[in-house]
């Protein structure tokens, strides 16, 4: 998903991973794999409580409003593809 990331920024989607573990762990990661999205600790788990998340990683899509719209536990072959289609359904919103 990273190379699709800026061209779905410049279509106006904000994408933000939401990551939990140790701090010093999670800037080891992605100091060696950097992302073009914003990274949020959740070091009390609050917001994995908030939205009852049941594995990793788990894709949440919120509309214009804030409000969830759909979210996928996994990530599979079609994937990418799916994820794509609901993008493009929210952006025509």
């Amino acid at each position: 998903m990273q190379p699709e990331l800026e061209g779905l920024r410049e279509k106006g989607l904000d994408f933000y991973l939401i990551v939990e573990g140790r701090q010093d762990v999670l800037r080891d990661f992605f100091g060696q794999y950097p992302l073009s999205a914003p990274v949020l600790w959740d070091k009390d788990l609050a917001i994995f409580r908030d939205y009852d998340v049941l594995g990793l990683p788990m894709n949440f899509f919120l509309d214009r409003d804030g409000l969830l719209v759909d979210l996928k536990l996994g990530w599979g072959e079609d994937s990418l593809r799916e994820t794509m289609e609901l993008v493009d359904m929210l952006l025509a919103q």
